[in-house]
């Protein structure tokens, strides 16, 4: 019976990081990890699994928006906004390095993370599996410097 009470307590507490990681990110996952008694390196991986599904979903809904009415709705207001972010000096830096900007910006801990980082593949009109790879790649960077950080702190204050 104790096991049982245990597992479904530690299966509420992942839900719910999951869902916090959905909302707000790793920057509030990983303190809401800890704070809940779970491990830097287990909350690494809830994130991880979480962003890898973000990911997909994203990738999904801006290769279909076409398809979906009030998202093609969304997508011909987002247009405007898309040209005068193509003439910024920062989309030329972004698009001279494209593949890289890509891992940097979703590895840059409070910086941009899977959302911009999906938003910059479909603006680069890149392949679907360029875009898993990079996606991936900065995904597993960021994560890892978040668990380095947050072992590193739980270490100073213990």
């Amino acid at each position: 019976m104790r096991n049982l009470e245990i597992t479904s307590h530690l299966l509420l507490i992942l839900l719910t990081l999951f869902g916090v990681q959905l909302l707000l990110g790793k920057k509030a996952s990983f303190p809401y990890g800890v704070i809940m008694g779970l491990s830097p390196v287990a909350i690494g991986v809830v994130v991880l699994f979480s962003e890898v599904v973000q990911g997909a979903v994203l990738m999904a809904l801006l290769s279909t928006a076409h398809r979906i009415r009030w998202l093609s709705r969304l997508r011909q207001r987002l247009i405007v906004d898309e040209e005068r972010l193509k003439q910024s000096r920062w989309w030329r830096r972004f698009h001279n390095m494209k593949r890289l900007s890509i891992v940097v910006v979703v590895s840059t801990p409070l910086a941009g993370g899977i959302w911009t980082g999906t938003i910059l593949w479909h603006l680069f009109g890149l392949k679907k599996l360029d875009a898993v790879v990079l996606l991936g790649i900065g995904s597993v960077i960021g994560c890892a410097i978040f668990v380095l950080s947050f072992i590193g702190i739980v270490n100073w204050i213990s």
